[in-house]
């Protein structure tokens, strides 16, 4: 994490997998969260683009990152992390900032709970995505909507 970037809550989700709310001070005046959930070595999912499982996952502002812990600086992980971001027209802390009127922003501001409920609905996403991909994966068909 850079200096400007900290995480501010970690823990393992309902789903099992682990999960962080990143909280990023953007011009001094202004903080927003990014949230990830890690899946581990061997998960169906693991090493996947971000644009192959977005189609799949709904969460807020759609998902916009994969990549190892490595490339979000964090120490003693080796699993895959998914992520969104709730960053400048999506989740904006102080509602009430002069600066927001400028970019005409109208979102409500997305506080760490919020984000953290994102992560949890992510996990579950992810778990459940899992399944189905590896059953694909497998050689079962996977059903599509009529």
């Amino acid at each position: 994490m850079s200096r400007d970037a900290y995480i501010e809550k970690q823990w393992t989700t309902c789903s099992g997998l682990q999960a962080i709310v990143v909280a990023v001070l953007w011009e001094q005046d202004k903080l927003f969260r990014w949230g990830y959930v890690e899946v581990p070595v061997g998960h169906p999912l693991y090493k996947r683009h971000c644009h192959e499982v977005a189609p799949y996952v709904d969460v807020h502002g759609g998902l916009s990152f994969a990549g190892s812990s490595e490339e979000l600086g964090i120490e003693g992980s080796s699993g895959w992390w998914f992520g969104f971001d709730a960053s400048p027209g999506y989740g904006i802390i102080d509602r009430n900032a002069p600066w927001r009127t400028w970019y005409g922003l109208q979102h409500e501001p997305r506080q760490l709970e919020y984000v953290a409920e994102q992560c949890e609905y992510l996990a579950w996403q992810l778990r459940e995505l899992g399944e189905i991909w590896a059953a694909f994966l497998a050689g079962f068909p996977i059903p599509r909507a009529s």
